[in-house]
């Protein structure tokens, strides 16, 4: 396999060293959802109950999984409170676009089961991604309840975007479409549930293992709803082998059904030669084969994360444990591969992937840099946007001053959490890290495993380059009308404006859109372009001039009322660039009642290659 090229990214470069805890750089861009550091109102649990249905305040104990929902605008964390071991566990459901604090109880230990008698109780939330959303925001789940009847605890459930929820099976329901080598007619829903997905016609997808009243060789099976689709001694692949296991919780699939994945065993004898990843029940990987052109054979797969649209990501590693990283059947990295083309190179763990609809895909791994307090990365489509060791703004104010860094105390310890990690449409990149404060001590109050933060950055996925912010990074605004950290200088909106490019810079066929976001609503402006970035920005009105050399105006468009400006001519010919220019772009705009009083401003600045 040829290596799969980094799409395009612009995002603020991490900070790789460790910084003072009084540094006033300004923080980039991680955002703190929730950590265990008791100072902190990130710590907060005010959504937790008591055994009465009353509010019961705590903080976590523990900050476990998450899923993301396909559209990137609604969460579900899997976590901990310090209430008691009878109302520990629990679900909580939030807003991507709200307050954290401002989130839902889904589902907590010791309170009741939706539509279930009274009595049965929540225990606990079956391993691996808490939830799976299907296409319009409904939730498919798993988990455990407390309470009568013994065999009938364990549950798959689904809950609409509208709050109803629906119990779609209960633990000895009967399942249908089975074989058993000792009859069939009468196989029951097991007690362990996983690899749970929501198709949008409201069937849940899964695994389950134990089956009632079915012999072993014939389970693990994957199901949807009641119907069995995938069994253990029973289904064949595309190679004419017949699964013999699936293992846990690497079972998922497409919300329209049409993609799912499945990895597990054969019945091959050689049980050197019997692992397997498959696609569609397509065998994409096979134990001893190769994983690309090189030397690098197959042996496991750790991790698969599926896009709604059937984009695929794996990872895994060889028998010698090197590690691998495919998406959709392309290698993207591996042991040994350099990261972001430089000196340093991954080493042999691969902690956690993730990919989106449009292909874009994120990584987290270890490198071989030779600081144990700095070898962690996240990367995005070949470039690192959060490194161990960097600082981050715990109660965002935009200085790093909480003494806060990404990384366990130990530094030979894991900087991030396996496994939780995904990145929406839009760019925004969810990832749980670990927190400590920069002198060998962990950030974790609960005094309960890891310093756990559930974390987000956005990154910009579209062809251009942002610079020349207004945020005092750089040259000073006007008047002092600094904005925050990536804007241009404040406008009348008390915010700035700030640039984004979306779609392809490719001649003759660019799909390129600028859009200047944060402007003041319906004032005309006008999108231009330049041959280079000004190295010291002169002032414009209330803002900077960020570009400079043949600079071209191309189209006056007058923001609408919500503050933003799209283009929509054609950049490579209104521009008249050619394959293999560099060109610079930017956004001015009316603003008479501007903090300076110039009657205009102008957004931050972004670069573009064309292709």
């Amino acid at each position: 396999m040829t290596p799969i090229t980094a799409r395009p990214l612009r995002a603020a470069a991490p900070l790789a060293a460790l910084l003072l805890a009084t540094s006033p750089v300004t923080a980039q861009d991680i955002e703190v959802l929730y950590t265990k550091i008791d100072a902190s109102t990130t710590s907060d649990t005010p959504w937790t109950l008591d055994l009465g249905g009353a509010s019961a305040p705590s903080k976590f104990r523990s900050i476990d999984d998450f899923t993301v929902s396909h559209d990137g605008s609604t969460w579900v964390l899997k976590c901990t409170n310090r209430l008691g071991d009878d109302l520990r566990n629990m679900l909580v459901l939030g807003d991507a676009s709200a307050d954290p604090q401002l989130a839902q109880n889904l589902a907590q230990e010791g309170q009741p089961v939706p539509t279930e008698a009274p009595g049965i109780l929540w225990d606990f939330f079956d391993s691996g991604r808490p939830v799976a959303f299907d296409s319009s925001g409904n939730i498919g789940m798993s988990g455990r309840s407390k309470g009568p009847p013994v065999g009938q605890r364990e549950r798959v459930m689904t809950r609409s975007a509208a709050g109803v929820w629906t119990v779609v099976l209960r633990e000895g329901d009967p399942l249908l479409g089975l074989s058993d080598v000792n009859g069939a007619g009468d196989e029951g829903l097991g007690n362990s549930v996983s690899g749970v997905h929501l198709l949008d016609d409201g069937r849940v997808g899964y695994i389950v293992t134990p089956i009632q009243n079915c012999h072993s060789s014939n389970y693990p099976a994957f199901l949807r709803d009641d119907q069995g689709f995938l069994q253990s001694g029973v289904a064949m692949l595309d190679t004419g082998a017949t699964w013999d296991t699936f293992d846990l919780g690497k079972t998922g699939g497409t919300p329209d059904g049409t993609s799912y994945y499945s990895v597990g065993d054969t019945e091959d004898p050689n049980t050197s030669l019997d692992d397997v990843f498959a696609v569609n029940n397509v065998v994409v990987f096979s134990e001893g084969q190769p994983v690309d052109t090189g030397a690098l054979l197959y042996a496991d797969t750790f991790e698969v994360k599926m896009a709604a649209n059937g984009n695929w990501i794996a990872r895994g590693d060889d028998a010698s444990d090197d590690d691998w990283c495919v998406m959709n059947g392309t290698l993207v990295t591996q042991t040994g591969m350099s990261v972001e083309g430089g000196a340093e190179s991954y080493a042999a763990v691969f902690s956690a992937c993730a990919v989106n609809s449009n292909g874009d895909w994120a990584l987290i791994a270890r490198t071989d840099n030779a600081d144990a307090g700095l070898d962690e990365v996240l990367v995005v489509n070949g470039e690192v946007i959060v490194r161990e060791g960097d600082p981050v703004d715990i109660d965002g104010n935009g200085v790093f001053d909480d003494g806060a860094f990404i990384g366990d105390g130990t530094p030979t310890s894991s900087a991030f959490a396996p496994f939780d990690l995904a990145i929406t449409e839009d760019g925004m990149v969810y990832f749980i890290g670990r927190l400590n404060d920069g002198l060998g001590n962990d950030l974790d109050d609960s005094g309960f495993s890891t310093p756990d933060a559930f974390l987000r950055i956005p990154v910009n996925l579209g062809p251009g380059e942002p610079f020349c912010f207004g945020d005092g990074s750089g040259a000073s605004c006007p008047c002092g009308n600094a904005g925050a950290s990536g804007e241009g200088c404040a406008n009348s909106t008390g915010s700035g404006a700030i640039l984004t490019s979306s779609g392809e810079a490719i001649v003759g066929a660019d799909t390129l859109v600028l859009q200047a976001i944060q402007c003041p609503a319906n004032k005309p402006g006008l999108f231009f372009q330049a041959n280079m970035p000004h190295v010291t920005p002169p002032l414009l009105g209330d803002g900077l001039l960020c570009i400079t050399g043949g600079i071209k105006r191309l189209g006056v468009i007058t923001t609408d009322g919500a503050g933003v400006a799209t283009s929509t001519q054609s950049f490579s010919v209104a521009g008249g660039v050619s394959m293999g220019d560099t060109r610079s772009y930017q956004y001015w705009f009316r603003d008479q009642m501007g903090p300076c009083s110039t009657g205009s401003n102008a957004s931050s600045a972004v670069e573009i290659d064309w292709q």
